[in-house]
Formats: structure tokens, C-alpha cells, sequence
């Protein structure tokens, strides 16, 4: 079975569970709410602006990346961090925006997959292998409201939950 149809197979066994439905429908629902909150209000003030100017800073000057007339509000982080968001400033901000929020989606699916793998192997230890309860409070995760936040301001703070959960599982 090559992993494509394993992760069909997986995804047909959760979607048989109301509240994973649930959690996949309000957290798309987010997504889209979200692009067109930005769109509409938040072009402006948010906190992508930010990121998407460090990325053409560091190409063309990075000597003025922590110059604070060069954004709405400071820039605080290393500046190998500013890489990251490389990618982004060759687009124009509303494609890169919407990119973003699409990256930022996908990497929400990688922290349930990691929060799944880390919560598995804690629980193995401890209680057997059924992870319906395991599926309950990731779903509860990802139907959390700070994740509008997340995606209408544009925040990284997914990048770190990634980091910091990849970094407790490599040493479980």
C-alpha cells in the first residue's frame, strides 16, 4: 500500500467521525472568512505587512532590516528569520497574502499530524492504541478561534507551535 492510499484510507476513517467534519468545515470556514476579512478591513494593519517587507529587505538592504521607518510596527526577530518570508515579498502583497494564509493552513495540518504522533507515543506508554479520544482534542485544536487571528493578521506564531512541537518530538 503505497502512502497516498494510506492517507486516503485515513482520511475516509476520520471523516466517519462528526466531529472531525465539524472541525474540518469551521476551520475552512476560517480560511476563507479570514481572506476576505483581509480584503476587506485588515489590508492595511496586520502584522504581514511586516514579514512581507523584511523579505524585500533582506534581498535589497538588509543593512536597514531592523530601520524602524521601514514598518508599522518593529520588527523583533533574528534576522535569519527573515528567509523565511523571502518567497513571499517577490509576489505582490494581496497574492502573497492569500499564499501565506494557504502555507499557514498546511502548516496547521502538519501540527495535528505532529501533536497526533507526539500524543501516541506518550499514550502507548501508558493507556493502548485507540486514538478516538486523541482524534477529539486535536479536532478541539483546530477549532480553536485564535486560528482567525492567525490567518487575518497574518501572524507566525504557527511557525513557532511547528518548531517547538517538532523539537519535543524528535527528542520523545
Amino acid at each position: 500500500m503505497n502512502l497516498r492510499s494510506k492517507i486516503n484510507v485515513r482520511v475516509k476513517q476520520l471523516w466517519k467521525q462528526k466531529i472531525f467534519r465539524y472541525a474540518v468545515l469551521l476551520h475552512s470556514f476560517y480560511l476563507i472568512l479570514s481572506i476576505i476579512l483581509f480584503f476587506v478591513y485588515f489590508r492595511e494593519k496586520n502584522d504581514f505587512i511586516i514579514f512581507y517587507h523584511v523579505g524585500d529587505i533582506f534581498i535589497n538592504d538588509i543593512t536597514h532590516l531592523y530601520n524602524q521607518s521601514n514598518y508599522l510596527w518593529d520588527f523583533r526577530y533574528f534576522p535569519l528569520s527573515a528567509l523565511f518570508f523571502i518567497p513571499f515579498s517577490i509576489l505582490n502583497f494581496e497574492a502573497a497574502f492569500v499564499v501565506f494564509t494557504i502555507f499557514n493552513l498546511l502548516l496547521n495540518i502538519l501540527i495535528s499530524i505532529i501533536l497526533y504522533k507526539i500524543i501516541m507515543i506518550i499514550k502507548s506508554k501508558n493507556n493502548g492504541d485507540d486514538d478516538k479520544r486523541v482524534v477529539k482534542y486535536i479536532c478541539i485544536y483546530l477549532m480553536g478561534l485564535p486560528h482567525v487571528l492567525n490567518y487575518i493578521y497574518g501572524q507566525i506564531n504557527l511557525y513557532i507551535t511547528l518548531f517547538l512541537l517538532t523539537s519535543l518530538y524528535i527528542f520523545l
